[in-house]
């Protein structure tokens, strides 16, 4: 397991060779911070969650009566590239709630559904699955993944960005916790026919823990995204395989689509992912304005956070001053508010001060959001 420094700085070879690959113009790759190795700001995909007036039968079909008052959400994206052209296999999903449970359904278009391993009992990205990521406490930092795929496995992880594996993974269908159901419109593992879709459909509780752990919360703001993986297939002997690329020896690599574009960077980004709106039909204009400033402090908080990550790699030190992050390329002209930082050999603290509601926001070396 990566250690907390060694996970920033093997993220920052991540975000520098995704730089390169993007451009060679150096006007192109900063963003308005002057920072060249981290994302541009941009106003997140917000999903509208409602009520449900009942609850839906979880047997994989999404039938229109019981759905039917609940939205689709965009198509998903490349996770490279939102401005490529769109797959052809269309995902799309739903999200409602309905006393104590969250209920999601999804429909995943391809004409060869195949699957062959127990996401529960398998590396994960060995199979084709979707993926519902959700931080229910919008910290930025721990969040729960729970992934399907068209056998009707549902397996959860509970995540958190410093470290490059879960913190547990475990079943959500075993441990009698979630409802899940699949329906597939052709057949399954099937090489001689061609599908439409399979979708899915879950009941999962508001109260789900893992041991003490509450892994969702109620809230009226969740963070969330929504990914796709798919991999490219030939058949052998009647059966479904990866497909080896001539040139390299190698399978080609997995095609991830999501809801909540990423351009490219790590999915665990969590400050990429879009927002889930519990009740938006009661938020007044002033609310979404406040969401909105409440964004803009946080994005300049998580700026700072990635330019001491990027002093420290330089000088093996963390600044403690934000002027210490000019020489660095740090656009102090840029900043909206006045964040605090607070540094030692160990670590640091970035806070701002809302000027608005005087609450003080603030994130940690390792990434974590707060307010108080």
């Amino acid at each position: 397991m990566l250690t907390t420094k060694t996970y920033h700085y093997c993220l920052l070879l991540m975000l520098l060779f995704h730089v390169a690959c993007l451009s060679s113009s150096e006007d192109e790759i900063k963003n308005q911070y002057g920072l060249m190795m981290v994302p541009h700001y941009y106003n997140p995909r917000v999903y509208d969650c409602k009520m449900l007036p009942g609850k839906p039968l979880i047997d994989g079909k999404i039938n229109r009566e019981e759905w039917d008052d609940i939205n689709w959400s965009e198509s998903f994206v490349s996770m490279v590239d939102a401005e490529s052209p769109g797959s052809s296999y269309t995902t799309k999903f739903k999200l409602a709630y309905a006393d104590d449970s969250l209920f999601f359904c999804a429909e995943v278009h391809d004409d060869h559904i195949w699957s062959t391993k127990d996401l529960c009992e398998s590396y994960f990205f060995e199979d084709n699955f979707l993926e519902l990521a959700i931080d229910c406490n919008n910290d930025e930092f721990d969040y729960l993944t729970i992934k399907f795929n068209a056998q009707g496995n549902c397996c959860a992880e509970y995540c958190n960005v410093k470290s490059s594996e879960p913190q547990s993974k475990f079943s959500l269908i075993q441990d009698n916790q979630v409802r899940c159901a699949v329906h597939i419109n052709g057949t399954l593992n099937n090489p001689e026919d061609s599908d439409k879709f399979w979708s899915v459909e879950a009941a999962i509780p508001l109260n789900l823990k893992l041991n003490e752990i509450h892994l969702l919360r109620p809230s009226s703001i969740w963070k969330i995204n929504v990914c796709r993986t798919r991999w490219t297939s030939t058949v052998v002997s009647g059966i479904y395989k990866k497909m080896i690329n001539s040139q390299t020896g190698k399978k080609y690599p997995g095609e991830e689509w999501v809801w909540s574009p990423m351009a490219g960077y790590p999915v665990n980004m969590v400050e990429l992912w879009g927002e889930c709106h519990f009740g938006s039909d009661d938020m007044t204009y002033a609310l979404k304005q406040q969401i909105n400033h409440q964004r803009e402090i946080k994005w300049e908080l998580r700026n700072v956070y990635y330019a001491q990550h990027i002093h420290f790699n330089k000088h093996k030190r963390y600044a403690k001053k934000v002027a210490g992050l000019k020489d660095i390329g740090f656009d102090l002209s840029a900043l909206i508010y006045k964040p605090d930082i607070k540094s030692s050999k160990k670590g640091f603290t970035i806070e701002i001060k809302d000027p608005q509601t005087h609450k003080q926001w603030r994130i940690d070396d390792e990434g974590r959001i707060s307010s108080e």
